[in-house]
């Protein structure tokens, strides 16, 4: 029995840290869509609640339309523009600025 009762307790440990790190991978795309100041193109500012605001829905779907397309069209990159892409967002995260161009 007390096996069993370290097995559940080692399988709800195992989830509560994949949850943390779902958690943080979340908190830091969010960090990454502001930094690439599309949140901020859109009309979304911090603090904003984009599920009950009705008012925001709009700026929402706009946002997830603008990185679903840029999904679409990441699949026809080349390997050079994909660099292009690379050596530009670190200059951003390197620099904390986003790079005009």
């Amino acid at each position: 029995m007390a096996q069993i009762n370290r097995l559940k307790h080692k399988i709800g440990h195992i989830s509560n840290q994949e949850r943390r790190a779902q958690t943080r991978t979340k908190i830091q795309l969010g960090g990454l869509v502001l930094k690439s100041k599309l949140a901020e193109f859109v009309g979304i500012s911090i603090g904003e609640d984009l599920q009950l605001d009705m008012q925001k829905w709009d700026q929402a779907a706009l946002l997830l339309g603008l990185l679903m397309q840029s999904f679409d069209l990441s699949k026809s990159l080349t390997d050079l523009e994909k660099q292009d892409l690379i050596n530009r967002g670190i200059l951003a995260l390197k620099y904390d600025f986003f790079p005009e161009g």
